[in-house]
């Protein structure tokens, strides 16, 4: 969805309006095991003015829709440059009985702390009017606030938290918040430790405009499909970036052994070549 968002959006816009950055921060709150994470590097209040089939207004209308807040007004004012949607886990509880319920996480920068717990503090409070029944919980000194739907037109759950000064966390779960903390404060835990990815990421330029990191064989159990053998390159980096006149995809592929040699495939009838990390 961010991607779609980027690449109708971020076509006509230059470098110099976007303020670009080179990656996203919110790994540090992703688990190495994580399936996926897409990192929108740009404020989305650059898109409005853009046309395109795929409008980022649309998106804010539905997200907001039967909440009785307005984007422009509750949320436009603090968010910052960065949005990140991951897929933490394929099922919160691991326990197969009950049916499989990904878990998901979302992370935004924020440029005012104090309106941004505001924010979450109102959406709350109109969830609870709408039929939620309200947890408040201090986990490592950081405050979470989650619901359950009861009654209403709410369905499912959320919950949320601001860390720091920096960000806003919004997840399906409770459970889902608490581990992008341990994952902060634990950093061997974290995406932005896995040396794979931080190889892959160094090679980005500051035109990136969003980034998806792929762990191709947490995916492949997400997705319910059976491997008959270990994968060759179990995780994917791509990229957009400005690239005129519009936007250049870009993919790394990344193994966790060496890969062997032209030499060596050739022995085996391979007419093919393969690195350790393949880009195209």
């Amino acid at each position: 969805m961010l991607l779609l968002t980027g690449m109708t959006g971020c076509n006509r816009l230059s470098q110099n309006s976007l303020n670009l950055i080179s990656q996203p921060d919110a790994t540090v709150f992703v688990s190495k095991q994580a399936p996926i994470m897409v990192s929108m590097l740009v404020n989305p209040n650059r898109f409005d003015a853009l046309d395109g089939e795929i409008k980022l207004s649309r998106l804010k209308t539905s997200l907001f829709a039967n909440t009785g807040l307005d984007y422009q007004k509750d949320v436009q004012p603090w968010l910052g440059n960065q949005i990140t949607l991951a897929v933490t886990t394929d099922d919160i509880d691991r326990d197969a009985v009950n049916g499989k319920q990904p878990g998901y996480l979302i992370a935004l920068t924020t440029k005012d702390a104090t309106q941004s717990r505001e924010f979450i503090e109102l959406l709350f409070s109109k969830r609870v009017l709408a039929g939620t029944s309200l947890v408040v919980e201090q986990y490592k000194g950081v405050k979470l606030i989650s619901d359950t739907p009861q009654t209403g037109e709410i369905k499912k759950p959320l919950a949320a938290t601001v860390v720091g000064d920096n960000f806003v966390l919004f997840a399906n779960d409770a459970k889902i918040l608490r581990e992008a903390i341990n994952n902060l404060q634990a950093p061997g835990l974290s995406l932005a430790s896995l040396d794979k990815y931080q190889q892959a990421i160094k090679q980005l330029g500051n035109k990136t405009q969003a980034v998806t990191f792929l762990n191709l064989t947490a995916v492949a159990k997400w997705q319910g499909l059976n491997l008959s053998s270990p994968l060759t390159y179990n995780n994917q980096l791509i990229s957009l970036t400005t690239k005129s006149p519009g936007l250049l995809a870009e993919t790394t592929l990344l193994a966790d052994s060496p890969i062997p040699s032209a030499e060596e495939l050739s022995e085996k009838s391979q007419h093919f070549h393969i690195f350790p990390q393949l880009r195209v």
